[in-house]
């Protein structure tokens, strides 16, 4: 079972709340929304180091080089480049080393776990796939950031990422890199905490919900298991609002925890 869903900036709520597979229309292409399982069986370290290729955007290598460099002139030379290209021509100046994944190691099986039933290639013109039935199709160059963007949706991305994202090969690489994870640091406050994030939501959400397990909150997809950690925050607030509000504390607001969620 699937839900089609046109092309869009965001999802529906409830598209990502139930967690059912996604018919991207546009690209033909049914997207899946991985279970804390299937990412448990990458490591959560390794899987937040394969999501780096995302992040690698024309806007983020423009305000790099223009810290050293006249920014008209660097938008000079990138200003026909699209956001595919450059990711493409930094994977394959990424060398892997020794226990290490490449960036283009990462995209792979970042496509591999979210479409699992087609086969995926990164040429030079987008991104090729086919189905089981050999039907080939291409994602441009063009419209690689529609995708992009709904995956980084997808796994939550706005706030996650891995500290340790790839060793660039070259020095233009190697700012990017460091422009990246400048960006992401402010989600964490050290290394340990962001490398055990979701192993220790998961602790944390079995032992909270009434009647829950690490086996059901492990079946859950991320977007899932965030909305369920910021529901339960809510109710808490909310329960502890009247609690203190009954034993006659003045000036405490209410607040209804059936709402929508704050960011």
């Amino acid at each position: 079972m699937y839900i089609e869903l046109l092309t869009m900036s965001n999802f529906d709520y409830l598209t990502l709340l139930v967690g059912e597979d996604i018919l991207l229309k546009d690209f033909n292409l049914i997207l899946h929304q991985p279970r804390i399982r299937d990412i448990s069986i990458i490591g959560e370290e390794k899987f937040f180091k394969m999501l780096s290729f995302l992040f690698i955007e024309k806007e983020n290598i423009i305000n790099v080089l223009s810290e050293k460099k006249d920014r008209a002139e660097v938008e000079a030379v990138y200003k026909d480049l699209t956001d595919y290209e450059i990711f493409y021509s930094t994977a394959a100046s990424d060398k892997q080393q020794e226990g290490e994944i490449s960036i283009r190691e990462g995209a792979t099986q970042i496509f591999m776990l979210l479409f699992p039933d087609y086969h995926i290639s990164f040429e030079e013109n987008g991104i090729f796939y086919s189905d089981k039935d050999n039907n080939y199709r291409i994602i441009s160059k063009h419209d690689y950031n529609i995708l992009r963007d709904q995956i980084k949706e997808v796994l939550c991305l706005d706030g996650l990422g891995g500290e340790e994202d790839y060793n660039p090969a070259d020095d233009r690489a190697r700012e990017i890199a460091e422009k990246l994870k400048a960006r992401k640091k402010r989600l964490a406050k050290d290394k340990g905490k962001k490398k055990d994030m979701i192993a220790n939501y998961v602790s944390s959400l079995s032992i909270a919900l009434p009647n829950s397990s690490i086996n059901y909150v492990s079946s859950l997809t991320l977007f899932q298991l965030y909305d369920q950690l910021k529901r339960y925050g809510a109710y808490k607030d909310s329960e502890l609002r009247l609690q203190a509000h009954m034993a006659g504390a003045k000036d405490v607001e209410q607040k209804d925890w059936l709402g929508p969620l704050e960011k």
